[in-house]
């Protein structure tokens, strides 16, 4: 039984990894698009 539990708090903790990084991921495109545009109107 404790290896059941053992087993599923593991694969929770991956899941909630993953999910975190693709959380920061998906912050950091939009954060290099709003450099990008930011870039842009100091340039015009």
């Amino acid at each position: 039984m404790f290896e059941y539990i053992l087993i599923l708090l593991i694969l929770a903790t991956l899941l909630f990894t993953v999910v975190e990084v693709s959380k920061i991921k998906r912050e950091n495109k939009s954060l290099k698009n709003e450099i990008e545009d930011l870039k842009k109107n100091i340039n015009k």
